[in-house]
């Protein structure tokens, strides 16, 4: 990480945290660490990193013996969809899907150089559950750049050029 940037990250999340209430918080403590969705044909089994933790990285590199102790540390679901590194991906495991709708609001990849850069666009999934399983969408919407930046400059976010430095 180049000189600076830390200090910065630590000042943004700083800001960002200034800028949620009190029911803003106890909203957000009432989240669970994983929720269990059920219809009629199938079960989906959402958490933010991996059913076993929070910041556990699920990859599209994971190998499929560790991707299966990682899952199956779970209840079993047709479906098991998670975050936390912002890649959208869907991975069949055994009957199971194992997917990751992506970010909508901090997508990013690497350039031909190795730059994070971050794409104006919202990245999400559409879940469609029947008798035969079930299949996922994965989907992508742009929104305009200069409506970001100009949301962000407007903010009073800290340090909000160098944030937006790397959005394309």
């Amino acid at each position: 990480m180049p000189e600076g940037d830390r200090e910065k990250m630590i000042a943004l999340d700083d800001w960002t945290a200034s800028q949620v209430d009190a029911s803003d918080r106890k909203f957000l403590s009432g989240f669970k660490p994983t929720i269990e969705v059920r219809d009629r044909d199938n079960t989906l089994f959402c958490y933010h990193g991996s059913p076993r933790s929070n910041t556990e990285q699920i990859l599209p590199t994971t190998s499929e013996e560790e991707l299966a102790r990682i899952i199956y540390a779970a209840k079993r679901a047709e479906v098991y969809a998670g975050g936390h590194t912002h890649a959208q991906m869907v991975r069949k495991l055994g009957p199971s899907l194992v997917i990751n709708p992506g970010s909508v609001g901090l997508p990013f990849f690497k350039d031909a150089e190795g730059r994070t850069r971050n794409p104006a666009w919202a990245e999400y999934a559409i879940l469609t559950s029947s008798k035969d399983g079930a299949r996922v969408e994965l989907r992508r919407e742009r929104y305009s750049l200069g409506d970001l930046r100009s949301a962000v400059r407007r903010s009073g976010m800290p340090d909000s050029q160098w944030w937006l430095a790397d959005w394309v």
